[in-house]
């Protein structure tokens, strides 16, 4: 009977840290966006940054680097669930510069 108990509360825990993570990974919508520049040139350039949430920590750690490296560009991102952003790119609804891929799987779909 302990061990049931046990087991169940093992069970609700990790079902609630799953759920605590994916939270994190909500949906932008929109219209799918491309490169954009504005004014004269030497004027800021738009970059679309597909994020997958999983790699959400390490992309804001370098944001402001590649920003101030490069103060002529400004990223508009989007942070989703891996699986989302690859449907959104394999139904033509989402376009971007840069996709922050997992691995090989989502490049080879």
């Amino acid at each position: 009977m302990r061990f049931i108990l046990k087991m169940t509360g093992i069970i609700l825990l990790l079902g609630v840290m799953l759920l605590s993570i994916t939270a994190g990974c909500g949906e932008k919508t929109g219209q799918a966006t491309g490169p954009t520049t504005t004014g004269p040139s030497g004027a800021v350039k738009e970059i679309r940054v597909l994020v997958p949430c999983g790699q959400m920590g390490p992309f804001y750690d370098i944001k402001p680097l590649f920003e101030k490296a490069n103060p002529d560009v400004k990223i508009d991102e989007s942070v989703e669930n891996i699986d989302v952003i690859t449907n959104k790119i394999l139904d033509g609804i989402e376009k971007a510069e840069v996709f922050m891929s997992m691995g090989d799987r989502e490049v080879t779909m």
